[in-house]
């Protein structure tokens, strides 16, 4: 099974700011640990506990992104072909439903952002469209019913 995670350059980037950025936050953290820990009574010391849990959030979420990281296999967009959906591509589609057109980014799951227009290859979405081509029609179960799509156009996202 390949464990590879496939993401665009600039989301690579981004996980690697976020590493940096709780990396030199950490020193921080122990250091409020250790100032509130010289405050006395630790069993009520609001302080002393929010450091510590901010740090343990730190540890783990650093081991993520490190997995992440490493697994990182990127998206090269200069050797893309249109013919049919992958990882990285921009599709139009047209709902069965209401005929108007719909546009969906495929992108890894870790992609995947708060817009509907990002739609990560581990949703039921992103799933059915995996290897469609121009003129393909998906039928897609999701938990409010069933979604109609026709692929109207592919190109690079």
């Amino acid at each position: 099974m390949n464990n590879s995670i496939l993401v665009t350059q600039e989301n690579l980037d981004k996980l690697k700011a976020d590493l940096e950025g709780l990396i030199k936050e950490k020193p921080e953290v122990i250091a409020r640990i250790a100032w509130a820990r010289s405050n006395g009574d630790l069993k009520e010391n609001a302080d002393y506990h929010a450091a510590r849990e901010r740090l343990g959030w730190i540890e783990g979420y650093i081991l993520v992104l490190n997995d992440k990281i490493a697994r990182s296999q990127i998206i090269d967009k200069n050797n893309m072909r249109t013919d049919k959906i992958i990882i990285g591509m921009k599709v139009v589609v047209e709902d069965s439903k209401t005929l108007e057109p719909e546009t969906f980014h495929v992108v890894s799951e870790f992609d995947a952002g708060s817009t509907d227009e990002k739609i990560s290859v581990a949703s039921p979405i992103g799933k059915a469209l995996l290897g469609k081509k121009v003129g393909d029609t998906v039928e897609i179960q999701v938990p409010r019913g069933v979604l109609g799509y026709k692929i109207l156009e592919i190109s690079i996202g």
